[in-house]
């Protein structure tokens, strides 16, 4: 028997998945995690399959902006200044919105380059910041890994 994946089985299963979801994760309307899991949920003859098991949890690739930086972490090789730049600016973007600062001036062009990274991603939203983000890393991820 095959459950539909729609609102009124997610939240027939909802009580099975707390052992795994707790405190910032708790399951809420339209979050990765939700989607990911309503996605996943399956019933095969007697057993149930969540395509996770409470072991691997935390590694489910949930898109989030935490997951990324843990990511870019275990790249063995450092990626090219050009990467970096789009990296910290769409962190910036991420995680502060829009760059309110002022320009660095004088002769430290690390920190104007970093400014203009960041400035390079104004207006766009902290949300679509994260999964621009998210989206490079795991590019990124392909070649430095």
């Amino acid at each position: 028997m095959r459950i539909r994946n729609d609102e009124r089985n997610f939240k027939l299963i909802t009580p099975l998945l707390e052992p795994w979801v707790s405190g910032a994760e708790r399951i809420l309307p339209n979050s990765p995690i939700r989607l990911f899991i309503s996605k996943s949920i399956q019933l095969i003859g007697t057993g149930v399959n969540f395509g996770f098991s409470p072991l691997n949890f935390q590694n489910m690739d949930t898109h989030s902006l935490d997951n990324a930086v843990a990511l870019t972490k275990k790249f063995t090789t450092k990626p090219t200044n050009e990467e970096l730049l789009k990296l910290y600016g769409l962190y910036k973007q991420a995680t502060e919105g829009d760059n309110e600062t002022e320009r660095p001036g004088g002769f430290d062009f690390k920190a104007a380059a970093k400014y203009n990274a960041w400035m390079n991603n104004r207006g766009i939203s902290k949300i679509e910041a994260e999964k621009q983000y998210s989206q490079l890393v795991n590019d990124l991820a392909k070649k430095y890994i």
